[in-house]
C-alpha cells in the first residue's frame, strides 16, 4: 500500500515536471532512483518485519505453560460404576434440594 502510494505521486511529479521543464537528460532520472531507493527501504523494513515476528514467535513457543501438569501427582482414578454414579447424583440432588428447601423457608419469614 505504501510503496503504490509513493510511486504514484512520483509519477503525477513526474508528468508534473514534463510539462513544465524539458525532459531530464540523465537516464535514470532522480524520480527513478527514488523511486528505488523507497522500493528497497520498504522490502528492508519488511524483512526485519519478518524476523522480528519471528523471533517472536520463538519466544512464544519456548514460554512454559503456567498451567502445566505437575509430573508428581498420583493419579486418582474413578473406580465406580455407572449404577454408583447416578446414585451419587441423586444423593446430591436431594442435598441440593434440602437446602434450597431451608432458604425458602428463611425467605418466606
Amino acid at each position: 500500500m505504501t510503496k503504490k502510494l509513493v510511486n504514484f505521486i512520483i509519477i503525477v511529479y513526474q508528468n508534473l515536471t514534463r510539462s513544465r521543464f524539458p525532459t531530464c537528460r540523465y537516464s535514470p532520472t532522480c524520480s527513478q532512483y527514488a523511486i528505488e531507493a523507497i522500493e528497497t527501504t520498504i522490502k528492508e523494513q519488511e524483512k526485519e518485519a519478518r524476523k522480528a515476528q519471528n523471533k517472536a514467535d520463538a519466544i512464544g513457543a519456548s514460554v512454559f505453560d503456567l498451567k502445566a501438569v505437575n509430573p508428581n501427582v498420583l493419579v486418582k482414578l474413578d473406580a465406580r460404576t455407572p449404577a454408583e454414579v447416578i446414585q451419587s447424583i441423586e444423593d446430591q440432588g436431594m442435598i441440593v434440594g434440602k437446602s434450597l428447601a431451608a432458604l425458602r423457608v428463611l425467605l418466606q419469614t
